[in-house]
């Protein structure tokens, strides 16, 4: 492709010619540059950051299971879920950013292996035939 367009021919009669978008064929000039295509690096490159902006930094996820193992422990109601922990962070680091009651569901979804459970002989399957 920017060969083509090195050549003379337009950037969309070789967008046409190759099936790609025009936008394809400008990326692929711009990142060529001046520089000889032999020495290119053409494999895809990921676009954007490989870690989300808006992820919750590691400091706030392990205060999440801390909390989550203290309140498994030590609360009299048995109450160590995502609310539970939302509203002890509320109460104890008020200057924090507290993450949603959602957010810490899914930390608690994808850094914890084994939900608590208080009955070891419970299923959890719901049934109680």
């Amino acid at each position: 492709m920017v060969n083509a367009v090195r050549s003379g021919e337009s950037q969309r009669s070789v967008a046409r010619r190759f099936k790609v978008s025009l936008s394809t064929v400008q990326r692929r000039v711009k990142r060529a540059g001046d520089q000889p295509l032999q020495q290119m690096d053409w494999s895809d490159r990921l676009c954007g950051s490989p870690v989300p902006a808006n992820r919750t930094v590691r400091e706030i996820e392990d205060l999440v299971l801390e909390i989550r193992q203290r309140l498994y422990q030590e609360s009299a109601l048995g109450e160590y879920g995502a609310m539970a922990i939302h509203q002890e962070l509320l109460e104890t680091h008020p200057r924090l950013p507290v993450p949603s009651i959602r957010t810490i569901g899914r930390i608690l979804e994808r850094l914890t292996t084994t939900p608590f459970s208080r009955d070891p002989t419970s299923t959890g399957s719901g049934s109680t035939s």
